[in-house]
């Protein structure tokens, strides 16, 4: 069943959002510090905040997967128009039930939530060194529409 987060459910949660923050520390060492203690209650910010929203995937009472949402409204600029979209701040699934078709509901469903509360795109970012998530979300339809570079020296 996916439903929405409730502090109950934080510390399942946690566990998983751990293996996520592992991997980035991994894949960027010199970025990532890992699952530090603000990393860790940052997920609160989630809770009782009409713009951000957090999905669980639970069965049998254990959440294996998860989505931090936030409902994107930007005013029109002079280099832009006004934006509207639903990010995707955070995506994981349990280490152990990867490839079992989790993250495909938690998106099928997200796409639900944003038409249901009038959003009608959806927007994430992946790195470069996950390439099983950038495969993921390319298999899953997403399009690359920006690329960001930079030069170490």
């Amino acid at each position: 069943m996916i439903r929405f987060g409730t502090r109950d459910d934080v510390k399942q949660v946690n566990v998983i959002r751990k293996q996520v923050a592992v991997i980035h520390q991994m894949g960027e060492p010199q970025i990532f510090k890992g699952f530090t203690k603000g990393l860790e209650e940052h997920i609160y910010e989630f809770f009782g905040n009409l713009d951000k929203k957090l999905l669980v995937y639970e069965v049998d009472g254990e959440i294996l997967g998860y989505a931090m949402l936030e409902f994107v409204i930007k005013p029109e600029t002079n280099y832009r128009y006004a934006l509207k979209y639903l990010d995707v701040c955070e995506l994981g699934v349990l280490q152990s039930r990867r490839s079992q078709g989790i993250g495909k509901k938690l998106l099928d469903e997200i796409q639900q939530v944003a038409k249901n509360n009038g959003y009608y795109q959806i927007q994430l970012n992946a790195w470069t060194f996950n390439e099983r998530g950038l495969k993921f979300y390319n298999d899953y339809g997403f399009q690359n529409y920006r690329d960001y570079f930079r030069l170490d020296i």
